[in-house]
């Protein structure tokens, strides 16, 4: 009876994980072919996506470089995170910004006429919340990195990494300021003023662009 039991309560745990690891969605292909069903979580520089036209079924393999938009549904279509490739840089210590080679898939979190906020599931991203969650849910259970992008910018520039209900990283806060300033400096040079005052905290990520955008003229 118990060998059962554990083995219900295996199968169980498996089934959880296949839901949890799958969202209902889309993928928009470079030839602007629409493919609906159910797209596996994926991390920001992901060379391959997987899609299933069944949550149980089989998956299929898509390269990166053949898609232009994913798309995840939360409750109902209207709450659509919609991730779209972008090339992408990140600051050295020091101030010095390196351009990577490879482009990120990333969804925008936040826009003004100043300054864009986007998020890119990290290296170290899982999805522990079955399908159908809110998009809340969905950007509240993962690891993202977070990116900004200026107006005059072909790229976005990585600033710190989002842990979601995870342990905060010791002198995580400062540091994402730090990257901030350096990545927004020139554009805005009395910006170090503003983020001494406010001390933005890592889950204030877009309050300090918010911030941005009203003292940055």
């Amino acid at each position: 009876m118990m060998k059962h039991l554990l083995i219900f309560i295996l199968a169980l745990i498996c089934f959880q994980t296949l839901k949890a690891s799958n969202y209902p969605g889309y993928i928009i292909d470079n030839q602007n072919n629409r493919h609906n069903g159910y797209v596996q979580m994926f991390k920001g520089f992901d060379k391959d996506i997987f899609l299933k036209t069944e949550l149980e079924g089989t998956k299929k393999k898509i390269k990166s470089v053949e898609l232009k938009e994913i798309g995840l549904y939360s409750e109902n279509i209207k709450d659509t995170v919609i991730y779209t490739k972008h090339n992408a840089a990140e600051m050295l210590f020091g101030g010095k910004l390196k351009k990577l080679d490879e482009q990120v898939w990333a969804h925008q979190i936040y826009k003004s006429d100043k300054i864009e906020g986007y998020y890119a599931p990290s290296a170290i991203s899982d999805v522990t919340n079955t399908p159908g969650g809110s998009t809340k849910t969905i950007n509240e259970y993962q690891t993202f990195n977070g990116y900004i992008k200026l107006p005059q910018d072909n790229f976005i520039i990585f600033i710190y990494t989002k842990y979601g209900n995870g342990p905060i990283v010791v002198g995580g806060h400062k540091t994402m300021r730090t990257m901030f300033k350096y990545a927004v400096k020139k554009a805005c040079p009395l910006i170090e003023e503003k983020l001494d005052k406010e001390k933005y905290k890592m889950e204030e990520f877009i309050k300090m662009l918010e911030g941005y955008t009203e003292f940055c003229k």
